[in-house]
């Protein structure tokens, strides 16, 4: 067998992505694999595309790592990347406030703080790239098992100021070149 990502199991739906676990063959570990839901139209490919190459771009520790980018064999395009075993802060949230005691005694006032921190620190390193996520809620912050924080879902990200660049990433990180879609819903 030829193929190098199987095993897929779901994770997760969104807006326009499915997430699910893959093993990669390539790498021997299991990574997300995002994909365009089914019933989603061609003209949403440019932006998924768009928003891998954006996302992959933003090499930080709190920010959720892209691994591969290509198209399936049906023709849609899919992304890797990092597979973080944990909770939202959504679901953290939900279940403080809810009073739940294995929530509250991992996540005391220190450790939301920290987990605080760290979104900032994935911000401020995305503003110093011009880029503003537009989409962040607790819903798209991960916090892994042994406190790892990653931002997700850059999908609504655009670019901002007009500067030129001369390298291939410079190009990506241009505005004219990247805010030229709008995304739907």
């Amino acid at each position: 067998n030829n193929q190098r990502y199987s095993d897929e199991k779901f994770v997760a739906e969104g807006g326009m992505k499915r997430i699910s676990q893959v093993y990669d063959h390539l790498t021997k570990r299991n990574v997300a694999m995002a994909r365009l839901i089914k019933r989603a139209s061609q003209e949403l490919y440019d932006p998924f595309i768009r928003e891998a190459h954006l996302t992959a771009l933003l090499t930080h520790p709190n920010i959720i790592p892209v691994y591969d980018v290509g198209i399936g064999p049906m023709g849609a395009p899919f992304f890797t990347m990092e597979l973080k075993d944990g909770d939202s802060l959504k679901k953290i949230i939900y279940e403080l406030k809810s009073g739940n005691k294995k929530y509250t005694q991992a996540f005391s006032q220190e450790v939301l703080l920290n987990i605080f921190l760290k979104v900032c620190d994935a911000i401020a390193y995305s503003h110093s790239h011009k880029v503003i996520h537009l989409d962040l809620k607790p819903g798209n912050i991960q916090v892994g098992s042994f406190g790892e924080v990653l931002v997700c879902d850059w999908g609504l990200g655009k670019i901002v100021g007009t500067k030129d660049y001369d390298s291939f990433d410079g190009l990506l990180f241009n505005p004219d070149f990247l805010n030229n879609v709008t995304q739907g819903g």
